[in-house]
Parts: structure tokens; sequence; C-alpha cells
């Protein structure tokens, strides 16, 4: 359990948060908005490809029926096919459409001038193993972009119709050569699926401008963009949102315990002013009583009985003064006055002052200084009667027997002076841990509830905090930290 009275900062942070909280959401959700917009315009560009290759090998095969429905069944010549191509390149988006030998050299092509030219960009081949298999690829150019779609030219080869054991019109002589077929596609109608292999192989391309696929890119790269942007604002929002409640929150709480904490000032400083004025009132009498019992007891220094009751009266009236002392303390304002302290002479000397009740309770005690400072800059007296509140509640705790243990040491990084008074007594109840520094709470029969009190007001004119650490049959550590 541990209780620390301490002024907190939000300084360096935005609404109590640091600003390393921030940047690691942004780190976490940057890339991930990246890594989506990137994976959906990979798939869009996948469907673009399926798309165009879809309609590229559509246009190839319906050229295919109509050459060889035109070749075989209308007995088309060569001038007919070359039409047949330029109106199916008349599609749009279409670029070209042309045939080729497995040497590049054009056949047939939707633009007539260039047919028996040689086709610069042939691509390899050796991939299309079957008359069905489509290849693709993009060619990028200067001016524009085409995505081209080829294949094998493989009309299916027609049945063998007879009449009267002739020959029809488009079916293949006995030496193998159509009766009305173009001489350059006259090699596919003469193979068969047992010819498989001889002669030369053609192919058919057709190629797509990609102007307005690219402006469609474009235009859903933007699209997917901004929607990355909305959803990063919208993930930022929500998570600064949270943020805003925690802070909210923990303000709401930090008001909360700002508006009882100055309410427990007023009320101490109504008590205070109270007490001040009845301390005064009654330490006058004390002073007489306490004459009046000390000269009782000289002059019946022969009766016991009368002595011993002189004696309890002193004692009672000497507890009262203390009573009264430490109510006129906490009372009024705490003055600190700094001075070079050496460590371990201030450590002693406090000790000292409590030797007695510790050997009558056979109560060891260690001294352990491990700061590297030599001097500090405290006050003397308030540092005494702070340590010898500690040290009385710790013989308080402990029956007969136990440790005493006092510990000074460095704070890395902060300049401070941190003390542990330890002792390996009885403990603190949870249940009146929360309590132990307000005034008049105790749980001793004999205590007045104002040491720790008034330890936690010295704690505060040194600008310092204090804490404790405690279980019940564990003992109890105060940990308090000073500027040294």
């Amino acid at each position: 359990m541990k209780i620390m009275q301490k002024k907190n900062s939000n300084t360096g942070s935005l609404l109590g948060v640091s600003p390393f909280v921030f940047i690691g959401v942004f780190l976490v959700l940057v890339p991930i908005f990246i890594f989506i917009t990137i994976d959906s315009m990979k798939a869009h560009n996948r469907r673009a490809v399926e798309m165009l290759t879809e309609r590229g090998g559509a246009l190839m095969r319906s050229f295919e029926a109509g050459a060889r429905t035109g070749i075989l069944a209308m007995r088309w010549k060569a001038a007919k096919v070359q039409r047949l191509l330029m109106e199916t390149s008349f599609q749009p988006d279409i670029e070209y459409i042309m045939i080729t030998d497995e040497k590049g050299s054009i056949l047939a092509h939707s633009t007539p001038s260039k047919t028996g030219s040689t086709y610069a960009k042939m691509p390899d081949m050796s991939m299309l193993t079957l008359g069905t298999t489509l290849a693709h690829r993009k060619i990028h150019g200067t001016d524009k972009n085409i995505f081209e779609v080829y294949k094998r030219f493989t009309p299916a080869r027609p049945p063998h119709p007879r009449r009267h054991g002739k020959p029809v019109h488009g079916e293949l002589s006995p030496r193998g050569h159509s009766l009305h077929m173009p001489d350059w596609c006259r090699v596919h109608f003469m193979r068969g699926p047992e010819q498989k292999g001889t002669g030369p192989e053609q192919y058919i391309f057709a190629g797509f401008n990609m102007e307005r696929i690219e402006a469609a890119n474009k235009e859903y790269l933007l699209h997917a963009v901004f929607t990355g942007v909305i959803l990063f604002l919208i993930g930022c929002a929500g998570i600064f949102s949270l943020f805003i409640m925690q802070a909210y929150r923990s303000a709401k709480k930090s008001i909360t315990s700002l508006e009882e904490e100055v309410e427990r000032s007023r009320r101490l400083a109504a008590i205070g002013k109270l007490a001040a004025g009845v301390a005064h009132e009654i330490r006058n009498p004390l002073s007489s009583i306490k004459g009046f019992a000390t000269y009782f007891k000289e002059r019946f220094e022969d009766s016991q009985e009368e002595k011993r009751t002189a004696i309890i009266m002193i004692d009672e009236v000497e507890r009262l003064n203390r009573s009264v002392t430490q109510l006129l303390e906490f009372a009024g304002p705490i003055s600190v006055s700094k001075t070079e302290v050496g460590c371990e002479e201030l450590l002693n000397h406090s000790i000292m002052l409590i030797k007695k009740d510790l050997a009558l309770k056979k109560i060891d005690h260690e001294i352990i200084v491990t700061t590297k400072k030599k001097t500090l800059m405290l006050d003397r007296d308030r540092m005494n009667q702070m340590l010898l509140n500690l040290y009385l509640n710790a013989i308080d705790a402990m029956a007969s027997g136990g440790k005493l243990t006092v510990r000074v040491s460095d704070i890395d990084g902060e300049g401070r002076i941190r003390f542990d008074v330890s002792d390996t007594g009885k403990g603190i109840d949870a249940a009146d841990i929360e309590h132990i520094f307000d005034p008049y709470y105790t749980t001793k029969n004999t205590g007045t509830g104002l040491g720790l009190a008034v330890v936690h007001k010295i704690v505060e004119a040194l600008e310092g905090d204090i804490a404790v650490n405690s279980a019940p049959g564990k003992g109890t550590t105060f940990v308090i930290r000073i500027p040294g």
C-alpha cells in the first residue's frame, strides 16, 4: 500500500498524454492505411488485366471463327479476311489486331500498310504450348501505353464433307491445299491434330489502348488515397477521443482531489486557530499545576504514597504539555532555515535522542548512508523533529525486540535525497493507512494523532513528498524525498 503527497505536472504533454504516444499511434496507423491502399490498387490492377485479357481472348476467338467461316463456307480471299481484321479493330480502345509468323513477319494487320513488315517487339512464344493459351504484356511507348494480348492463331480444322467422292468448296484437296484459301492462312487448314509441329507457326495479337484504363487507375488511386486519409483521420479522432476521455477523467479526479485538499486545509486552518487559542490558555494553568506538584513532591519526601501521587501529577502535566506543544507546532506556520548539515552527523544525533527507548525495548538499529553528498542543505532542527517523530512511531510499532533501519540515498537524475525509515513492527492496516497523516487520527491509546501530521507539514515546508509502504505483520517504511 502506498500514499504519496506531491504536485503533479503535465508539462510537456497534451491533455496529460505524452507526445510519444501520438507519435506511436501515427507510426502504427500510417503503415496500415498505406498497406490497405496499395493492396486495393493491386486488386484493381489485377481486375483490369483480367478484363482486358478476357476481352482480347474473346476478340481473337471471334475473329478466328469469322475468318474460318468466311474462308471455308463463303470462299473469302485474303482481301476479305484483311477487311474483317480491319472491321474488328474498329471497336473502342482497340489499337490494332495483327497476325504474324514465328519470325515476326506481319501476315495481316488492321493497318494494311504494315502488312509485310516485321514486328520489332516480337515476344518469346515458348510459353504458348497450346493453341488456347493466352499471354499478355504491357508495352510502354513514348506517347501511349499498349496492353497486348496474344496467342497462337489456330482456327479449328473443319470436317471433310464429300459429295460423290469429290471435294466441295473449302475442302482440302488430296495434296492438302484449300481451293479458295489465302496463302498466309493455308497452313493451319492443312494441319490437323496428327500433323502438329509441321509448318511455320502463326500468332494473333490484339493491342488495347490503355489511356482509359490508366485514367480509371488514377481516379481509383485518388479515391483510394482519399478513403485512406478519411479512415486515418477517423482512426486518429477515435484514439484522440479516448485520450480526451481519459484526460477528462484524470482531470476530474484531480479536481476532486484538489477540492478535498482545499476543504481539508480549511478545516485544518480553523482547527489550528482554535487549537492555538486553547493551547495558550492551557499552558499557563499547566505550569501552575506542575509547580504545585513539584512542591508537594518535595514537601512529602518522607511519605512514599504522597510522593508517588506528586510524581504522577508531574508526569501527566508533562504529557499534556507535550500535546500542547505539538498542537502549537501544527497550528502555526513552519519556518525553514536551511544550512549545510553533515549527513552522518544528522543521523547519529537523531538516533542519540532515542537510544534509551531503543535499549529499553531491546531494539537494534542500523544507519546506511549511500549518498555521494557529504553535506546536505537542510534545516537541522526540522529534520531532527521529523526523524524523531518517525522513530517514536517505529518504536511504538515494535514490541520487545525488532530493528530500526535508517537509509539515506541519492535519487538518480533528480538531485534529491531519499530518507527511508523502516521498522519490523506490526505494520499498518489498509483501513488506517489512508488517514495516518490526518491530524488527531491515531490508533494508539496514548497518542495525540499529531506526530505524523507534523511530519507531513515539515516535509511540505521542505518542498518534498512523503510516502508509506506497509502491510500488517510486515513492518512499515516511510520514504521521504526532499531537495538536498
